[in-house]
C-alpha cells in the first residue's frame, strides 16, 4: 500500500482544501492505495470504510505484472500502467523514478506522471517519509497511459532503468485527446 498526499482537492462536504494558503493546512486530501487479491481488499475495505467517517472509497481491477507480462485485454485497449518504486532509489547515477519516465516516453506512451508517496508498505516493510533525510525506500508511484504495444515495450526493459517494487496494469478507454473527444462516457461496469 501507498499513502499519497495531494496537494489540493475536496470532500463531500464541498469545501476546497489547498496548500496554496499562508498556512500549511492540515486536512489536505490523502489517498491510499493497496493492491492484493481481491478477497483481502474486499474484507479490508470495509474495514478502510468504517475508519473514514467523510472519505471516499473506490474498488478498481487491476493485474499485478512481471517483466513482459500484461493483462488478457483486447490488442486495441490503452493500459495504464502503474510503477511503484522507492522516491529515492538511484540505478545509473540518476532517481529511478526520473529514469522510469524517460523510458516511458522513449517506448512511445501517450502520457506518465509521478506521485511521491508519504507512507507506504513494500514487500511488507513500512517506509515513511521524514522532514529530514533522502526518503530513499518511501513509495513513489509511476502512472502511464498508452497503448498495449508501447506499454509491453516498456516493460520488457523496465527493470534496466530502476529496480520497481510493484508494477499493475489496468484495462482503460480514452475519452478525450488533445481536446479531441474520442469515446463518450458511459457507464459501462
Amino acid at each position: 500500500g501507498v499513502t499519497l498526499r495531494a496537494i489540493e482537492g475536496f470532500g463531500s462536504r464541498g469545501a476546497v482544501q489547498t496548500e496554496r494558503m499562508l498556512t500549511l493546512s492540515e486536512d489536505l486530501p490523502l489517498v491510499w492505495t493497496a493492491v492484493d487479491a481481491p478477497e483481502v481488499i474486499t474484507a479490508l475495505a470495509d474495514t478502510v470504510g468504517a475508519l473514514i467517517p467523510q472519505g471516499l472509497v473506490t474498488l478498481e481491477r487491476c493485474g499485478i505484472v512481471g517483466d513482459a507480462q500484461l493483462p488478457n485485454v483486447e490488442h486495441t485497449d490503452p493500459v495504464k500502467l502503474t510503477i511503484t518504486v522507492g522516491r529515492g532509489r538511484r540505478k545509473g547515477g540518476g532517481l529511478s523514478y526520473l529514469r522510469i519516465v524517460d523510458h516511458l516516453r522513449a517506448s512511445g506512451l501517450d502520457g506518465a506522471y509521478v506521485v511521491l508517496g508519504v507512507d507506504g508498505i513494500t514487500h511488507g516493510v513500512r517506509h515513511r517519509a521524514r522532514l529530514i533525510g533522502t526518503n530513499a525506500s518511501v513509495p513513489a508511484q509511476v502512472v502511464a497511459i498508452g497503448e498495449r504495444e508501447q506499454v509491453a515495450l516498456a516493460l520488457a526493459d523496465l527493470s534496466a532503468h530502476g529496480a520497481p517494487s510493484l508494477v499493475t496494469t489496468e484495462r482503460i478507454r480514452v475519452v478525450k485527446r488533445d481536446g479531441t473527444q474520442l469515446a463518450s462516457i458511459d457507464h459501462t461496469p
